[in-house]
């Protein structure tokens, strides 16, 4: 019987971990720190920690014209950070921009914050200078905020804009 049992919660862990049969091309993802938890597509790569407030960051999609040319990022930001508030962080991510959206509050629950930008990226390696949109939510949480953020090359980041919805709509705060 706890062989049985031992196979069951296996599964049900292993059901979870891949984002519960909703979409198999997610997995779940919880924040070392414990800060968050969310589904995030499964063949992107994945990047924790490597310094400042970014936490994670999902690089994909690993196939297709333009391999690996968006970015899906969560950053926290403490309430004695660079950014103190996320209006702070909006006035400095929408400074050089080409163009941004005028933000939308409350969107995605109380206190929330979401905008655009379009801004002119580097030439780099060869490649001509492109335009990359970023989208950010930011979002409340413990002791500050979290910035949610997709950038990926204008022309191209509708494609990738299902997997930031999925992130977006699996987040949640510990």
């Amino acid at each position: 019987m706890k062989k049985l049992s031992a196979f069951f919660l296996a599964s049900f862990f292993l059901a979870c971990a891949k984002g519960g049969g909703e979409n198999p091309d997610t997995a779940g993802y919880r924040d070392p720190g414990g800060l968050f938890q969310l589904a995030g597509p499964t063949a992107w790569r994945v990047m924790e920690k490597t310094g400042g407030a970014q936490r994670v960051s999902f690089f994909g999609p690993p196939s297709g014209p333009k391999p690996y040319n968006a970015m899906i990022s969560i950053y926290h930001y403490g309430n004695a950070g660079d950014y103190r508030t996320p209006k702070d962080y909006m006035s400095a991510r929408t400074l050089n921009a080409l163009t941004a959206t005028p933000p939308v509050e409350n969107a995605h629950g109380a206190g929330s914050l979401e905008f655009s930008s379009e801004r002119a990226s580097a030439p780099m390696h060869g490649l001509a200078a492109e335009k990359i949109t970023e989208r950010a939510v930011l979002i409340p949480g413990r002791e500050g905020f979290f910035a949610l953020i997709h950038s990926a090359p204008t022309a191209d980041a509708s494609q990738t804009r299902p997997a930031f919805e999925q992130i977006l709509k699996s987040f949640r705060t510990q």
